[in-house]
């Protein structure tokens, strides 16, 4: 998505960084870079698999960040036109770790009015976590959760915090969350109150993410091949 929900000083924001940048920025600089990798998102990388997926028919679970969506009218009429679920990434693609528990109740509320305004209903799903990027798309098969893109570039740097899926449970308006790496598979927790609450455990092994780590894919081929034997 385009300058406006990274962590970059054009946003009032921290200064963008990156684990590939190629030195270290000091407080209060910009990097043009990295700024121009998001914009990647909404200029390129959305509307080829927005065509590819409508055009086969997959049904997907998109997790959007809610000031990119503020941002891009034209991708939210995209979204409205299919029968994709759209979930909440959370309002600012900035680490939550540190952030307190009113400031990140009032941006997930926020992020839902977003959604209820530019896509007529509010989000079910929900996923502070965060890498680099802002928009993830999934298949959905069966009961496992597959990404096939995320334009990540390293682990994860932003993150829920301790509190945040007790917050998502008690908004009350979400069905699941998937702030988990702890399962291959959907399961329930009892540990927010009285009615059990699903968790659709995210995960990295499927993530392009492998292209830009040592050691890891090499063409096209392999991500496929990987992909394959995953969903089998």
């Amino acid at each position: 998505m385009p300058i406006g929900i990274e962590s970059s000083r054009a946003n009032n924001a921290l200064t963008l960084s990156s684990c590939h940048s190629p030195s270290p920025l000091t407080e209060g600089q910009r990097h043009a870079n990295m700024e121009s990798l998001y914009d990647y998102g909404s200029r390129v990388g959305f509307w080829r698999f927005h065509r590819l997926f409508t055009k086969k028919k997959v049904p997907c679970t998109v997790f959007a960040v809610g000031m990119a969506l503020e941002r891009n009218p034209a991708v939210c009429h995209a979204l409205k036109e299919t029968d994709w679920e759209v979930a909440s990434h959370g309002y600012r693609w900035i680490d939550y770790q540190n952030v307190d528990a009113e400031t990140e109740k009032e941006h997930i509320a926020r992020t839902i009015k977003i959604h209820e305004k530019l896509l007529g209903k509010r989000p079910v799903g929900f996923y502070q976590g965060k890498v680099l990027y802002s928009i993830a798309v999934f298949i959905i098969y069966g009961a496992r959760c597959i990404i096939v893109w995320d334009l990540t570039l390293c682990l994860p740097l932003s993150q829920p915090n301790i509190n945040t899926r007790g917050l998502v449970v008690e908004e009350g308006g979400f069905k699941y969350d998937s702030d988990s790496y702890a399962d291959e598979l959907p399961y329930w927790t009892l540990d927010y109150g009285s009615e059990p609450h699903l968790i659709i455990p995210y995960t990295l092994t499927t993530n392009d993410m492998r292209f830009v780590s040592p050691s890891n894919y090499s063409t096209g081929g392999d991500f496929c091949q990987h992909l394959k034997e995953t969903l089998k």
